[in-house]
């Protein structure tokens, strides 16, 4: 079911500027979190050569995102309108 991004001051405080954004455009569906939808990447990078260590960053492929950390996607991010569950092809 998806919501009307209605009443913006409720996610404000505690979602960032590039979720706000999608809320705007293409509605909220509170029943679902970014880490279920099909349009999350995931996307994996060396910390150092030393420990070899990896990290991973996640992005969404219906926001515009550049290659970049900083644009990191949080998981348990209320989804937006345009979420379709993971293995869904309608």
């Amino acid at each position: 079911m998806e919501f009307e991004f209605t009443d913006e001051r409720r996610y404000d405080s505690k979602s960032p500027k590039n979720i706000l954004q999608m809320y705007k455009l293409f509605g909220v569906n509170e029943n679902n979190k970014c880490k279920n939808c099909q349009y999350l990447n995931r996307y994996e990078y060396k910390v150092d050569d030393i420990t070899v260590s990896r990290k991973n960053y996640y992005s969404c492929l219906k926001y515009l995102v550049a290659n970049s950390v900083k644009l990191n996607w949080r998981l348990k991010n209320i989804s937006c309108g345009l979420f379709k569950e993971m293995g869904n092809n309608e």
